[in-house]
């Protein structure tokens, strides 16, 4: 990946790392010692473990309710996996399948790839050729091996659990419409209480205000620009190994903005640079 994208990574997964610690040594504080040192020192065991690639589908199975396959779901998966061995993609991988969501593949740790029961009834039932169900996994396979992502996963969680309450109480208050004209403005209130920590002489805390309004904005920007840079970064893999009409054909029926329709544009034109075509009117009639 890109210095970019490394940065754009960063950014979210060092607000999460902080978030989390700080969660974690508050809750600490205020629990007993004897209830709480063994509960932290527990929780460094886990991350040294999940540092090593060890207890990777355990991980999977709690952090993304990622099971073992049945042995329907096996049998629907081999021609699959046998036309990625076709184009040089498959590798030793662990595959365990997400009940959730809808059609997906997504690559998890070291060596584990998780795919969605809904694909693989489709793979089954005829929904999709065995090229269609290829491509998708191709392009999670292309994302290759993501080390921390258990460790990162595990250690978040206060994190994650953090921002599924404020999302549920966002979309709870965002019927009163000067709740949500508040969250919208919310970095005049940052600039405010910044020039008012700072006229009272308390800078500190109006610079850190500003600075965790700042962040409201900063991870979620972050956080799209990446998920691009991934999804660019997939689609280069599937392409290089042929599968990108393969692709598009899974992806049209959904493509309804722009960007999505170049996304299928593109990856049915194999990556190739557009043509630039010259338009010009040409009379039709002479008016009298």
């Amino acid at each position: 990946m890109s210095v970019r994208g490394t940065a754009v990574r960063a950014v979210p997964a060092l607000a999460a790392l902080t978030t989390s610690t700080v969660l974690v040594v508050i809750v600490g504080a205020v629990l007993p010692g004897l209830i709480a040192l063994p509960i932290f020192a527990a929780g460094v065991v886990v991350v040294v473990v999940l540092l090593c690639g060890r207890a990777e589908a355990t991980a999977a199975l709690v952090l993304a309710g990622a099971r073992q396959p049945h042995g329907y779901e096996v049998a629907s998966l081999k021609p699959v996996f046998a036309v990625l061995r076709e184009h040089g993609v498959a590798g030793d991988v662990d595959v365990r399948v997400s009940d959730a969501g809808g059609v997906y593949a997504a690559r998890f740790g070291r060596h584990t790839l998780i795919v969605s029961a809904r694909m693989v009834r489709a793979a089954r039932t005829g929904g999709f050729s065995d090229e269609h169900a290829a491509a998708i996994l191709t392009h999670a396979l292309g994302l290759g091996v993501r080390r921390f992502e258990a460790a990162m996963g595990f250690w978040t969680l206060p994190w994650v659990a953090v921002r599924a309450i404020c999302r549920a109480a966002a979309e709870a208050l965002s019927v009163l419409p000067l709740v949500s004209l508040a969250w919208r403005l919310r970095f005049v209130t940052a600039a405010a209480a910044a020039v008012q920590g700072i006229a009272e002489g308390h800078s500190l805390f109006g610079l850190l205000t500003a600075g965790i309004v700042a962040i409201t904005y900063l991870v979620p920007w972050c956080e799209r620009r990446e998920q691009l840079l991934v999804q660019r970064h997939g689609d280069r893999f599937v392409l290089e190994h042929e599968f990108g009409a393969s692709l598009a054909e899974v992806l049209r029926p959904n493509a309804r903005d722009p960007k999505a329709l170049q996304r299928v544009h593109d990856l049915q034109a194999g990556g190739r640079p557009p043509k630039v075509r010259e338009l010009t009117l040409v009379p039709t009639g002479t008016a009298n």
